[in-house]
């Protein structure tokens, strides 16, 4: 393509100025002019910033051609709209309402996008005032709710908690019995807030048998590594297997298996048929959820939801009990011994009580280290808690236990207040 021809007004600046007898008092009104238009920019610049609340030498001086930033940094521009709260009166008296949609996220202020708990349908809530929220400076207002809401039967006043809720995700209570399902967040703000700063790290499962309430995070299908976790389920196979025979099983044994040994889960293992005999087993009592290794007894792995309903049946505190009284508290009794320094380890002891029972174990797969501790807490003051707590990917055994020290730590505020 040819050339275009220069401009005149591209020749004339191109061109050296013609000499003149007052050179030097030119250059002196070009400095002073220089100096002028500098701290006119500098003044806008100024303006600029107090009038967006942002960096002046970056927003200020993209805006005036000044210099370019690179593609991303500039997120918010002149024309820019911000959310806009109209709050109405506060009710004169909270009404009562349930989560109608399937899982609702609570926030923290009105129009916020980051959850702070998650309430399942369902869920009992009052409702104490209304707000409009506008966004992006145009459209219908969306109505958002204040809400409180409280958790399980017999806890302390620190479960439940306030936040706003979109008033669209809100329904008229109905005769059904309400539901208590939410996250960690749910039960408490506080927990919510401690363990999802693990991520996905921290698996956490807490089931209030009383009234049914539960509180978990993430998905129940969700398996991980179960490993010397089994010897809760094999010796009570065990003791089961026994029953029908109208034997008790070896005490040696029984003790070795209750702490990890791995030549007395072994023997145990095979006793019972192996995986497909412990499956049998499993299945003969509706838990599912655990799946078994042929030949490995501690290649086990989980998910929370399965623990739950096998320790809800082992402590006897739903519609089943696994065994009877006698042989419940012979294997509760080696299983509470062999676990109270790992107990204690995790601060998690007070809230045994004196039926209490906690399974600990820990060990390391492909992800890293991981550790288990699950069981059912039974403090005198507060109702009963099936409790199954799970840390892994850690980059050590101390991180594994250390998460965990952390949830039971949180735990414990929340239940005594």
């Amino acid at each position: 393509m040819a050339k275009s021809a220069p401009s005149k007004k591209a020749l004339a600046a191109t061109a050296s100025p013609p000499p003149t007898a007052h050179g030097n008092r030119s250059a002196s009104a070009d400095a002073a002019s220089g100096r002028s238009t500098w701290a006119q920019t500098t003044l806008i610049i100024v303006v600029v910033t107090l009038l967006l609340g942002i960096p002046p030498l970056a927003i200020g001086g993209q805006m005036l051609h000044l210099w370019n930033l690179p593609k991303g940094v500039v997120s918010v521009g002149v024309n820019s709209s911000p959310v806009v709260v109209t709050y109405e009166k506060p009710l004169s008296t909270p009404v009562q309402m349930v989560i109608s949609a399937s899982s609702a996220q609570i926030a923290k202020t009105p129009g916020a996008s980051a959850a702070v708990a998650l309430l399942d349908a369902g869920y009992p809530v009052s409702v104490t005032r209304y707000a409009l929220v506008t966004s992006g400076g145009s459209g219908t207002p969306a109505r958002w709710a204040s809400i409180t809401w409280h958790g399980p039967v017999n806890v302390s006043n620190a479960s439940g908690g306030q936040g706003w809720i979109t008033a669209s995700a809100l329904g008229a209570p109905s005769s059904a019995p309400a539901k208590l399902v939410g996250d960690l967040g749910a039960l408490s703000l506080a927990l919510g807030q401690k363990m999802a700063s693990y991520g996905e790290d921290f698996l956490g499962d807490l089931y209030f048998p009383l009234d049914g309430s539960h509180y978990l995070t993430a998905s129940t299908k969700n398996a991980f590594t179960l490993g010397g976790g089994l010897r809760s389920v094999l010796l009570t196979a065990l003791y089961a297997n026994q029953e029908s025979q109208h034997k008790q099983p070896n005490l040696t044994l029984v003790n070795g298996l209750a702490s990890g040994n791995a030549s007395a889960g072994s023997t145990v293992y095979h006793q019972l048929g192996d995986a497909s005999g412990v499956e049998k087993y499993l299945a003969k009592n509706n838990i599912v959820g655990i799946s078994l290794a042929t030949g490995n007894w501690q290649g086990a792995h989980a998910t929370t939801l399965a623990l739950v309903e096998f320790y809800e049946q082992f402590e006897g505190l739903g519609n089943h009990s696994l065994l009877n009284p006698a042989d419940q508290q012979a294997v509760l009794t080696a299983l509470v011994n062999a676990n109270h320094l790992s107990v204690a380890q995790l601060g998690a002891q007070p809230l045994l009580g004196t039926a209490g029972l906690l399974v600990v174990d820990t060990g390391k797969d492909a992800a890293g280290y991981w550790m288990v501790a699950a069981g059912v807490l039974t403090q005198p003051n507060s109702p009963p808690i099936v409790v199954v707590a799970v840390a892994r990917g850690q980059s050590s055994s101390n991180g594994a236990r250390d998460m965990l020290r952390a949830f039971f730590a949180q735990l414990g505020s929340v239940v005594n207040g």
